[in-house]
């Protein structure tokens, strides 16, 4: 990370202060994270040939899904927009991965002065740079951009950013785009180096002036040599992938279970139809003629009978009772309870089952706590090994 004043010294413009970029990223982190698209995702998901008058049922091609599933390496971009998309729209996952990312706890700091163990050592000299250290942990603010990132990782597997540090205001890592950002290595500190294609910047130049160094340089990077991917400055660079056992392979964590999320939404919205379906009333009134072979011979007037019966409907039926005139009696016709309880149970079964399958996640589901012993360790278990791959990655771009 190097300090703005480092940077303000160049021709460049001015770098943005971290408050300055915080502020831009909270007015602009919708467009930054690519909101719209990932809402769009699954529209080519979508049966179209399908026809449906439940408009509020999302009609999902499964092999669509499980082809992406399949063939992981050549799905990357499709499967981060597939998560991006469950992530706002499934109350679980969103769930799951926020319990996930709350598992890192940044708050105890080991920091070991450096000094020898076989030569005299200044200790005011020592002091000074312990202090100097202690002074700046305080300052970068570390539990917050590590939860931002770890919820990016338990969504996408791999979270790409720049890190940025004002003395005195702290430290900010700006989320990268994925589908722009490649791991191309590791750095000898074990942390992953990734290079950015700069082209991003030629349909966001707004973004360009405004983030400053490095992008000012790579851009020009880009356009002098024509290369694409520019290498991100270590000291820039901020990058941690879930599943760290392979690096070039970018799948997301809970990719496994995405066709059983898209089946319990399914089964949820359904289910709503269903008991929209349980308090409606149809109320129709039947005109009725003098019995002899004229058709237009009413027993009552049609004036007087539709005056009377519009004053009925907005004064007395509610909205989920529809009404209509027709020859004859009054009567009408409801939609009774056909199962509900059932559908209601079969939501909190799939739940459930897929809380289970998530490791230690099932603590969301605290109606499965049989044996609060056993699950209270086979929680910590679970949870502590699922993100230990992160945390290492987490020591090192600190350090």
């Amino acid at each position: 990370m190097k300090n703005n004043e480092e940077v303000n010294n160049s021709p460049n413009k001015k770098q943005p202060t971290i408050s300055e970029m915080k502020e831009f990223y909270e007015k602009n982190k919708k467009r930054l994270e690519k909101f719209d698209k990932s809402m769009d995702a699954l529209k080519r998901l979508r049966n179209e040939n399908k026809n449906t008058k439940l408009r509020t049922i999302n009609n999902y091609s499964k092999e669509s899904v499980k082809t992406y599933i399949k063939n992981v390496s050549s799905n990357e971009a499709n499967l981060r927009n597939l998560s991006r998309y469950l992530f706002y729209r499934s109350e679980i996952y969103y769930r799951l991965c926020k319990y996930y990312a709350n598992q890192i706890d940044t708050s105890i700091h080991s920091v070991i002065p450096n000094y020898s163990l076989v030569e005299d050592n200044d200790k005011d000299s020592i002091l000074q740079s312990y202090e100097a250290t202690l002074n700046v942990l305080d300052d970068m603010h570390i539990q917050y951009e590590v939860f931002k990132s770890a919820v990016v990782n338990m969504r996408e597997d791999v979270f790409y950013a720049c890190s940025y540090y004002t003395e005195g205001e702290g430290m900010f890592w700006l989320p990268l785009d994925a589908d722009y950002c490649k791991i191309n290595g590791v750095f000898t500190d074990g942390s992953y180096s990734f290079a950015m294609d700069m082209s991003y910047f030629r349909k966001n130049a707004d973004l360009l002036e405004y983030y400053g160094e490095p992008f000012t340089s790579l851009y020009k990077a880009y356009e002098s040599s024509g290369d694409k991917y520019q290498q991100m400055p270590e000291e820039y660079a901020v990058c941690t992938k879930f599943r760290s056992e392979d690096w070039e392979t970018v799948v997301p964590p809970f990719t496994p279970i995405f066709l059983s999320l898209i089946d319990l939404m399914d089964m949820a919205d359904y289910q709503a139809v269903q008991e929209a379906a349980n308090i409606y009333k149809l109320v129709w009134l039947e005109m009725k003629t003098m019995g002899n072979d004229e058709p237009d011979n009413w027993s009552v007037d049609p004036e007087i009978m539709i005056e009377y019966f519009n004053k009925m409907i907005n004064d007395a039926i509610p909205d989920y009772i529809s009404a209509a005139i027709v020859p004859g009696e009054l009567h009408e016709i409801s939609f009774p309870d056909s199962g509900a309880d059932s559908d209601v149970t079969k939501v909190e079964k799939a739940t459930k089952e897929i809380l289970n399958s998530a490791g230690g996640a099932q603590i969301l589901n605290l109606n499965s706590a049989s044996n609060s012993t056993a699950f209270k360790y086979g929680v910590a278990a679970d949870t502590e090994f699922i993100m230990s791959p992160i945390i290492s990655q987490i020591e090192a771009i600190i350090n």
